[in-house]
C-alpha cells in the first residue's frame, strides 16, 4: 500500500530484512513526524482524486 500512495519510499521501508515497524521504530522523532505527515497526505490526496474521479464518472 505504500509504495502505491508514496511515489518515492525511503530507504529503511524498502530493506526486506528490517520491515516497517522495526526500522520505524529506531527513527529519530522529526523523521517518525515528517513521516507520519507524507503518508497521511498522501493518503488524503489520494482520496481527493477517487472522490474527484466518483464526480466526474457519475
Amino acid at each position: 500500500m505504500l509504495r502505491f500512495i508514496v511515489l518515492v519510499l525511503p530507504s529503511w521501508a524498502t530493506d526486506p530484512l528490517t520491515g516497517y515497524k522495526t526500522a520505524f521504530t529506531y527513527m529519530d522523532t522529526a523523521d517518525k513526524v515528517r513521516t507520519f505527515n507524507t503518508v497521511w497526505l498522501c493518503l488524503l490526496g489520494y482520496f481527493a482524486v477517487c472522490v474527484l474521479a466518483a464526480c466526474l464518472v457519475s
